[in-house]
């Protein structure tokens, strides 16, 4: 970590200029304070919270001071998160109550990024500017790299000497006054067309969760095993599917063996429902955030129902365990058996498998049995989330702001968007995606040479409302 600030003062009528490790403390001007205004694209509300305590604690006891902060409105997360919205509207309640009418947090909407970054901090006895890279977060000042430019004066400097320092002052503040903002708590809905990036970063990205390792049994077999068991048609019955393609045994295909078949792992329709609310991208399924209380409904139950068809699970695998031992052993000692073969026949001496010169089948059909009862039992709390994510089946995540730092991503984000807008459009599914109907409900009925450009206008316009 470095954090470095060229400093440029005006003590006693003198100019002096140097470096020193930018700090905290460092950003606050000498005395007792009454401004301080941040400019930050990202932010941590306990950072926020650090600097009002500071800013209290020196504050000009003469003066209501003014404590203002200036977010992206998007990057805040204000309007993704509810979580964050409350603890925001929480923060920004009490600064507007103990500071004066300038005072509070204000949101900056703009079509791109907002990433300026810049602190004021003014005294009775000193005015200090920081401009540089740094964001206001505790990441920022204690781990990032980071540069930056402080410029301070005394207030009793003649004016010729610190002129400069005062137009950047004064340019600064009018920068930040014309910004187009919106201050916290915000009780209104934004009636103006959001960006395709403040859209898009309303909504939340799932993905969904491939968690079977815990009912396989990993044969791993070489590859010239595997193609050798598929040419070969001989005994095949023996050799199912999960052998061949997955080189795998499961316990699915143990328990079907026993003629033994159990809703857990069958396909079940409503696991996919949540996806009528969503649409995917090559980030992953994107849902508004209108929708998000619909598909987490939809998820929640899904996995209400999958939970109690583990228990099910669960108490059946410990009632037949012994015999699905001895079909474990019966499956892998045939393996066994055509592996010798196969190595006689192809006449590769030289090739290995690992499980093949251990004699102890039981006992590896044994640990593994008990390896899944043991995640799967509904009384183990050591497993728990585990049971919870994989009965779940879908993953949560943030949009990542892409149109910060990595235009090619974000171009591919907004192109595998459309890319899936259109093809639902065009199969006039009677299922269709609820985000292209209302998305088609912006353009009308004829959706034939729509361009990118207009999907994405209609994109923004388009209200996602969901269902009560």
């Amino acid at each position: 970590m470095a954090l470095l600030s060229t400093q440029r003062c005006i003590k006693n009528g003198t100019k002096r200029c140097g470096t020193q490790q930018l700090s905290f403390d460092s950003i606050f001007a000498e005395g007792k304070l009454q401004d301080l205004v941040i400019v930050s694209a990202f932010t941590d509300i306990d950072f926020i919270k650090k600097a009002k305590r500071r800013f209290i604690r020196n504050l000009d006891k003469r003066s209501y001071g003014r404590f203002a902060v200036y977010l992206d409105a998007c990057a805040s997360r204000y309007y993704s998160s509810d979580d964050v919205k409350k603890k925001l509207d929480d923060l920004a309640k009490n600064i507007n109550n103990q500071f004066n009418e300038k005072s509070g947090i204000y949101l900056v909407n703009c079509s791109a990024l907002f990433h300026s970054k810049v602190i004021i901090s003014e005294s009775a006895s000193e005015k200090k500017i920081t401009l540089g890279s740094i964001n206001f977060t505790n990441r920022a000042f204690e781990q990032n790299e980071e540069i930056a430019l402080s410029f301070c004066w005394k207030s009793k400097d003649e004016k010729e000497k610190r002129r400069n320092e005062v137009a950047l002052k004064n340019n600064l503040e009018k920068y930040i006054s014309s910004l187009k903002i919106e201050k916290i708590p915000i009780k209104k809905k934004q009636s103006e067309v959001p960006s395709i990036r403040s859209q898009l970063l309303k909504g939340s990205l799932y993905y969904e969760l491939k968690e079977q390792n815990s009912f396989r049994f990993s044969l791993n077999l070489p590859d010239s095993y595997l193609k050798y068991r598929n040419k070969k048609r001989e005994n095949d019955d023996a050799f199912p599917l999960a052998i061949k393609t997955s080189n795998v045994i499961t316990l699915e295909y143990l328990l079907e063996s026993l003629k033994i078949k159990l809703p857990f792992f069958e396909d079940n329709s409503l696991r996919k429902k949540w996806k009528s609310y969503a649409i995917e991208t090559c980030f992953g399924f994107w849902v508004p955030l209108g929708y998000r209380p619909c598909v987490e409904k939809d998820i929640k139950k899904v996995m209400t129902d999958k939970l109690r068809k583990m228990r099910d699970l669960f108490y059946e695998v410990r009632k037949h365990k012994n015999e699905l031992l001895n079909v474990f052993v019966e499956k892998l000692n045939i393996i066994k058996s055509d592996w010798k073969t196969f190595i006689e026949h192809s006449r590769k001496y030289d090739e290995t498998w690992r499980l093949h010169e251990n004699d102890d089948v039981l006992s590896l059909g044994k640990d593994w049995l008990e390896s899944v009862l043991t995640r799967i039992n509904p009384e183990e709390k050591k497993y728990e989330d585990f049971r919870t994510r994989l009965c779940k089946g879908v993953g949560e995540t943030k949009v990542p702001d892409v149109w910060s730092d990595d235009p090619a991503s974000a171009e591919d984000f907004e192109k595998s968007l459309c890319d899936s807008i259109k093809y639902y459009l065009s199969t006039k599914n009677k299922q269709m995606k609820k985000i292209c109907s209302a998305v088609n409900s912006v353009l009308g009925n004829d959706v034939t040479d729509v361009s990118d450009k207009q999907l994405l206008d209609a994109f923004c316009k388009a209200k996602f409302v969901g269902e009560e």
